[in-house]
């Protein structure tokens, strides 16, 4: 099990050191909660962890990087 940073350049070192090939899965763990973990062996992607009390909260990656409106500017405000 393995998780938190990129273990691709391990991965050979690991294997060699224990002398064969063995079975890894990879995880998402945080400070905040445990977020995602890989759910199948045969294809690389981590399942998000929807039921663990964490709130994700998903931006469209088309509005990351524009400004942020105070909330009387905003197209949800309800003022009139």
């Amino acid at each position: 099990m393995h998780g938190g940073v990129n273990f691709e350049p391990y991965r050979a070192k690991l294997m060699d050191s224990i002398g064969r090939k063995v079975t890894t899965i990879e995880t998402f763990p945080a400070s905040e909660g445990f977020f995602a973990y890989q759910d199948t062996q045969q294809q690389e992607g981590l399942l998000l962890n929807t039921n663990a009390g964490i709130f994700f909260e998903f931006v469209p990656a088309g509005e990351i990087f524009l400004p942020i409106l105070p909330a009387s500017r905003s197209k949800t405000s309800n003022s009139a």
